[in-house]
């Protein structure tokens, strides 16, 4: 027996040695022939092996050996041919020709690009800086306002920067710079991102069939990735609008060093800053700053570094006071009110390439989150002894967060890519709510015990994915991430399997499906419509769950060259374990948050088209929506189902950009949706003005609906290029209702 087990494993091993000894190792890299530049995003093909190019311009394969044909193909490029023969693991360089003939000069195709493109099944990638011609509210140019182009993601109210996306809310989303995740990175309570267009390459938009490599959040994962060229050069940016003015530069000492930084600032309060300006507004001021250090450095031609900060603040304030006599006594009140909320999040990174079929990514960062909304009423009696009497009534959430990632992407046969990873997160909250009253500084209605109550949770994570090549026609993505969630004192392990898969039926068209489970141990309570920082941001313990996420998708897709580009989808969305507060919570009687929170399901389902029409002058964009998102909690509207707030059934954008000359663009968009949904009291208790809400959200406010027009010139100096930008908001002056707590 022992020998036969023995002949059974050599054989085997014999059987994988071979496999591996038929095939080799090639690597590669797209760079443009006219400056050696690498070429990001270029579709490499061998045979039924398709690759895109990452950031560098490489891409690998792992082929048998022989004679093998290559076609590389790009945007603006022409399309080319390279024949090898390959006898081992070999490195080459593809040196990529730009379309230089006399007839295509004169066309001048490369004034309108692509605004989608979606190299894998549930993934969307769009370059806003090739867009900033586009309508931008105030003038203020935004990398998150451009997603909301797309179908199925809406801002959930007017201007806003914050994503919904299928029926999920602003804390569903995760959003990851070159990356790093992130917890706040938005401005003005969601009203701008904290992003620098200018230096931003690439956006990828994940709304459902997510790789296995990303958990922790239910709707969507953004990915905004700033420029990593080397270019041996020095890239500026100046810019001011209504709302604020920043600029930034990227500098490469030489072909291995990168070095970005940016800064914005509110103009109001730039403005007050300066010396010569005398005026001083007894108004409240809203000041936000945020700035992004990015260094990055190849060691050699397999490992490269980085290092990554980010700070984003908001501040608002406003005092009063009044002085005034009661019962014989001078009594001075003075109300202060303030919101902020801070961001600060810094990371390193390194990446091997290993054995030209292996790339290793281990990524280390600290972010830290706080938000604060409160309001303060202090009263100083002056009897015989003084009196102090305080009321403090404020939200506050404080997040330390500490994580490590670690990606693996391995390709041992040729029509296999496997990836394969592990990650950790410890994160402590410390939510703080009520109303505090003191009188002489000792505290009345509260016990010490419930301020700064911290919370510690921990999430470990491991996932293996299989990114399997069939043929020419057929893509299947499967994998599975097990996550587990400690908090306090308790344990969840939750399985998390994902599958997607692509069939292309012609050159043209092509089919897709995709499933996916997903968790998230991250909470945020609010009694509002908007972002805000009243909002409470609090963990599973060991009575409130993660919320999990089922999503299925299907869709069909067609495409004519780099002209029209057309799909649709449809999507059936399962939520689990959502929170909520109950009716009559307060934090006056009831100090603890969990004894103010209720649990339920949710439902959304819908079915998104979006239309893409690029020519040599024009780009034209049409994205529609249909969705029913319903939520349900059993001790909310009496059980019964009621759609949520978010919940928009019809959402149409219609997008058009004119370039007639490289100095001159147009463009316009179309906004067309339904009203979000509110709660209001429809009738009062007889002789007593007690109002009874009949149920949740159960009034829409009108169609919403808007133009936006924008103008855009262009003159290059000599010191670089200028932009003139001129933007109208709601051309028609249409009468949008806006917000209603």
């Amino acid at each position: 027996m022992k020998n036969k087990s023995f002949l059974i494993i050599f054989f085997w091993i014999i059987i994988i040695s071979g496999l591996f000894a038929q095939e080799v190792i090639l690597k590669g890299i797209v760079v443009n022939a006219a400056d050696s530049k690498p070429i990001r995003g270029a579709t490499v093909k061998c045979g039924n092996l398709t690759e895109k190019t990452k950031q560098d311009g490489d891409f690998y394969f792992s082929l048998k050996p022989g004679v093998r044909k290559f076609t590389v193909s790009y945007s603006g490029y022409k399309k080319q041919s390279f024949e090898f023969h390959l006898k081992s693991d070999t490195s080459i360089v593809l040196s990529y020709k730009k379309i230089v003939g006399i007839k295509q000069v004169t066309v001048k195709g490369s004034l309108i690009t692509e605004y989608i493109r979606e190299p894998e099944p549930g993934i969307t990638k769009i370059q806003p800086s090739k867009f900033d011609y586009l309508p931008a509210v105030l003038g203020d140019a935004d990398v998150l306002k451009k997603i909301q182009y797309l179908p199925g993601i809406n801002s959930g109210n007017e201007g806003s920067s914050g994503l919904i996306v299928r029926g999920g809310s602003y804390e569903h989303n995760l959003i990851n710079l070159n990356g790093f995740p992130i917890f706040q990175p938005y401005h003005l309570m969601g009203f701008q991102s904290a992003f620098d267009p200018f230096f931003v390459d690439e956006v990828e938009i994940i709304k459902g069939g997510f790789p296995s490599k990303y958990g922790g959040r239910l709707s969507s994962v953004i990915n905004i990735n700033t420029k990593r060229n080397y270019q041996d050069t020095l890239l500026t940016s100046i810019y001011t609008g209504i709302m604020s003015v920043g600029g930034g530069f990227r500098y490469c000492p030489d072909t291995l060093t990168g070095i970005t930084f940016t800064g914005k600032q509110s103009l109001l309060s730039t403005l007050l800053n300066f010396k010569w300006n005398p005026v001083k507004l007894d108004v409240p001021v809203y000041n936000f700053s945020d700035m992004l250090f990015d260094f990055e450095r190849k060691i050699d031609n397999n490992n490269h570094i980085g290092f990554l900060v980010f700070f984003n603040r908001d501040k608002a304030g406003f005092s009063t006071e009044n002085e005034y006599e009661e019962n014989g006594y001078s009594t001075i009140t003075t109300q202060n009110i303030n919101l902020d909320w801070f961001n600060l999040l810094s990371g390193i990174s390194w990446s091997n390439t290993g054995n030209y079929n292996r790339l290793t990514t281990l990524r280390l960062y600290y972010q830290h989150y706080v938000n604060n909304s409160n309001n303060q009423i202090i009263e100083e009696q002056e009897t015989v002894p003084p009196v102090t009497t305080e009321v403090f009534n404020g939200i506050s959430s404080k997040i330390s967060e500490v994580g490590a990632i670690f990606d693996n992407e391995i390709n041992l046969f040729p029509a296999h890519r496997f990836n394969f990873g592990i990650s950790a997160i410890n994160r402590i909250y410390t939510p703080v709510a009520g109303t505090f009253f003191y009188v002489d500084e000792v505290l009345q209605n509260r016990n010490d015990s419930v301020i700064g109550n911290a919370y510690n949770n921990f999430t470990a994570s491991l996932y293996f994915e299989d990114n399997y090549t069939i043929n020419n026609k057929f893509f299947i993505r499967g994998g599975i991430r097990a996550s587990l969630i400690h908090a306090s004192g308790k344990k969840w392990f939750i399985p998390e399997p994902r599958i997607s898969m692509k069939y292309t039926l012609n050159e043209k068209m092509s089919i897709n499906g995709s499933w996916a489970l997903t968790t998230q141990s991250i909470h945020r309570l609010t009694s509002s419509s908007v972002m805000q920082t009243s909002d409470l941001w609090v963990p599973s313990t060991y009575n409130t769950g993660p919320e999990i996420s089922s999503i299925f998708e299907s869709g069909v897709k067609y495409q004519y060259n780099n002209i029209f580009l057309s799909g649709l989808e449809l999507y059936y969305k399962k939520m689990y374990n959502l929170i909520a507060y109950k009716d009559g919570a307060t934090y006056i009687t009831e100090p603890y948050w969990e004894n103010n929170v209720v649990y339920g399901e949710g439902t959304s389902k819908g079915a998104e088209i979006f239309v893409q029409v690029t020519g040599k002058k024009i780009f034209g964009l049409l994205a529609y929506t249909l969705s029913f998102t319903d939520v349900q909690f059993e001790k909310i509207n009496e059980g019964e189902k009621f759609p949520f707030k978010y919940d928009k059934r019809h959402d149409l954008n219609i997008t058009i950009g004119y370039r007639s000359k490289e100095k001159l663009s147009l463009s316009c968009n179309w906004i067309l949706q339904s009203g979000k949904w509110v709660s209001i009291y429809d009738r009062f208790v007889p002789r007593q003005p007690i109002p009874l809400l009949e149920s949740r959200n159960n009034v829409r406010f009108p169609l919403y609906h808007r133009l936006d027009l924008g103008l855009q010139l262009k003159k290059k100096k000599r010191w670089g290029t200028a932009f003139w930008k001129f933007d109208l908001y709601n051309a028609y002056s249409r009468l949008n209702p806006w917000y209603l707590v």
